[in-house]
């Protein structure tokens, strides 16, 4: 049965049950994007093995690194000079400052998706991936972000954020207000919409946000979630209208509403918006804290989205149930109350996968469910995968309302061979 992409995610949610579920992914890390790129999953192992062994990635990695600036010269090994990775480097790095950047990279992030037979992949929202410049910050070089915050790169090419451009929350805070309600995206507009011709018919894109809770890192920095916790039970205890930080994620909020507005006219219908408002062990605020802080400024953008006929798909991690609770499911109520139609994560690590399609029912579409890391890094054989990504998609899929996808974005450690094993899983275990 041959179903547009699109419509069938679109299907899905109206809680249709086709000929099979649909497969999402959240998205792909630099390293399994080039491993996927050059067809290593499949390889036979020992030519894989041989050609990781050479470090070819690694090499090219440093040696851009070098090139912008972000890592002081180390001795070149004999790989990186046989393959004169510093001279490609040089030829085909630069910073990404216009988006005319990505153009070289869109055809083969695309290409990834479409050979695997994914319906649906997140792409460029806001921030997206241009830079504003660099810093130099501790005697260490740093690129500045489209939403002002410092990040580098590792050794294996994965982004590492690390504190505000401003080290001022309030300052920051005043930075981005500004920055929402007066920098233009037209370009953002345009280029999204060229994104979306390239792949109509094939490929459902989904611009991805860092919503409302994802925004205490840009303001504190990333080792101050502590920080954040007491500015934020401070302001909270105030009452309503609360303070400065409210203020920041209303117009954040509004900022994002009026962009996914614009995403219609490109025929764009989906967008995803990342949370990460729980942890292994449950989320990280009481219930009656998200919902009367957090919830008002996302149902603001699920709500302009609707209005507009977008999706909205919704990503966080951890566990939604609060054990021992009088009303245990309580997050997740109030989750669910800005009206999102699709929640993605559904870690079977930390969630009981039966219990939770039991009581969210046909209420929003479940994302996910397979685990990045116990399933796509550490299983150990074909029977293993199988076992585990059989059972995610025979839990979730009963009565629809359900696409398959791992529980979070294909990180460095995820093995070739169990990436392939789990396709096909999910060919088998997923067909109605």
């Amino acid at each position: 049965m041959k179903i547009d992409p699109e419509d069938r995610i679109l299907r899905c949610l109206e809680g249709e049950i086709l000929d099979r579920v649909p497969h999402m992914e959240l998205g792909f890390n630099v390293f399994p994007s080039v491993k996927l790129t050059l067809y290593m999953d499949k390889l036979p192992k020992k030519l894989k093995n041989w050609l990781l062994k050479l470090k070819i990635y690694e090499n090219a990695i440093q040696a851009s690194k070098e090139h912008l600036g972000l890592s002081d010269p180390i001795p070149k090994t004999k790989t990186r000079k046989i393959l004169r990775l510093d001279q490609i480097a040089s030829g085909i790095i630069s910073f990404p400052t216009s988006l005319e950047f990505m153009d070289t990279f869109n055809p083969f992030i695309f290409r990834i998706p479409l050979r695997l037979g994914i319906d649906m992949l997140p792409t460029m929202g806001y921030p997206s991936t241009l830079v504003r410049g660099k810093i130099r910050r501790k005697n260490k070089l740093y690129l500045i972000s489209e939403d002002w915050f410092l990040f580098d790169v590792d050794d294996i090419g994965d982004i590492r954020g690390t504190e505000p451009y401003y080290l001022n929350p309030e300052e920051q805070m005043e930075k981005l207000i500004e920055t929402y309600r007066e920098e233009p995206q037209e370009d953002k507009f345009e280029y999204l919409g060229k994104l979306q011709k390239s792949v109509g018919g094939k490929l459902a894109l989904a611009p991805q946000f860092n919503s409302i809770f994802e925004s205490w890192h840009i303001i504190w920095g990333l080792s101050n979630m502590h920080v954040f916790f007491r500015e934020f039970t401070k302001e909270y205890r105030r009452g309503p209208p609360y303070g400065n930080y409210k203020k920041f994620l209303s117009e954040k909020a509004k900022f994002i509403a009026d962009f996914i507005k614009r995403l219609a006219e490109k025929d764009i219908k989906f967008v995803s918006i990342v949370e990460d408002v729980c942890e292994d062990n449950g989320p990280f605020l009481r219930a009656e804290q998200y919902k009367n802080f957090f919830v008002p400024e996302i149902k603001k953008i699920v709500d302009a989205a609707h209005k507009v006929g977008i999706k909205i798909l919704f990503h966080t991690d951890g566990k939604f149930k609060i054990e021992n609770a009088e009303k245990p499911w309580a997050f997740l109520d109030a989750i669910l109350s800005t009206g999102i139609d699709m929640l993605h994560g559904c870690q079977a690590d930390c969630n009981n996968l039966s219990e939770l399609k039991e009581y969210v029912g046909n209420k929003v579409t479940l994302v996910g469910g397979v685990s990045c890391v116990d399933v796509l890094q550490h299983a150990t054989s074909a029977e293993e995968v199988y076992l585990k990504v059989g059972k995610a998609i025979e839990t979730l899929k009963k009565g629809g309302h359900y696409i398959v996808a791992a529980d979070n974005g294909w990180h460095a450690g995820v093995k070739m061979e169990n990436i392939r094993w789990y396709l096909k899983a999910i060919e088998y275990y997923g067909r109605y």
